[in-house]
């Protein structure tokens, strides 16, 4: 089961039905999470029906600026959604947390213009520490997001964009790994969450072992079971 996440800024343009169209395709994606679509849901009904997809949960964007769409195919995916605010869609679905967080956790996730301010990561990373989630990291570029290029200046880089999820959910889906797609049409990356992996990745892929597993109450029934 594959997710993709993209902060568009902008769903209305005339070019990305059939960007979005190829990414869904070449990815074989089963939930799409758009961010900042900046129009109105009659552009994602539109969407669900060239995309092939026949179920969505929506906050509109007000004006030309915000919203949120989810778009699925209701007989591969279950959602509930709890609630809604401008911000965000609480959903009841096997799926971890991302998007545009719009802060970095550590200075080197910033490359260009000013230096990154170390107090503000360290206060979002207490942020995630609080909430109990770790980041899933990203295959792909270092950064998600990429800023104008003005004259006689760097352009800046951030990673804005990441997945988080918390410990009971990286224990069952242990395969889940997070993919940096490459950007178009919009200043940030899609980021692509895969459940599974195929043969050849999973052979690829170096083994990675997160501490705060060990906490767990069901970490060596875990180990035991592998």
């Amino acid at each position: 089961m594959n997710f993709l996440i993209w902060n568009t800024r902008g769903a209305a343009k005339r070019e990305f039905g059939g960007a979005l169209k190829s990414l869904v395709r070449k990815n074989n994606v089963d939930i799409i999470v758009l961010l900042e679509p900046r129009t109105q849901s009659g552009v994602c009904n539109k969407l669900l029906k060239k995309l092939g997809y026949d179920s969505s949960a929506v906050e509109e964007a007000v004006g030309f600026a915000g919203g949120i769409w989810i778009m699925r195919h209701s007989k591969r995916v279950e959602i509930v959604v709890i609630s809604k605010t401008a911000q965000l869609i609480h959903c009841n679905v096997k799926m971890p947390s991302g998007g545009d967080f719009n802060e970095i956790a550590f200075t080197h996730e910033n490359k260009g213009g000013v230096m990154a301010d170390s107090s503000r990561c360290a206060k979002f990373a207490s942020v995630l520490d609080e909430c109990k989630v770790t980041d899933m990291g990203c295959d792909g570029s270092p950064f998600t997001w990429q800023g104008p290029k003005w004259a006689n200046l760097d352009r800046i880089f951030k990673r804005l964009d990441r997945v988080v999820a918390n410990l009971d959910w990286r224990i069952m889906c242990d395969e889940a790994r997070v993919s940096s797609l490459p950007g178009l049409l919009s200043d940030h990356n899609p980021l692509l969450i895969k459940l599974f992996e195929d043969d050849k990745d999973s052979r690829m892929r170096p083994f990675q072992f997160f501490a705060v597993w060990q906490e767990h109450h069901l970490f060596n029934d875990f180990l035991k079971a592998k």
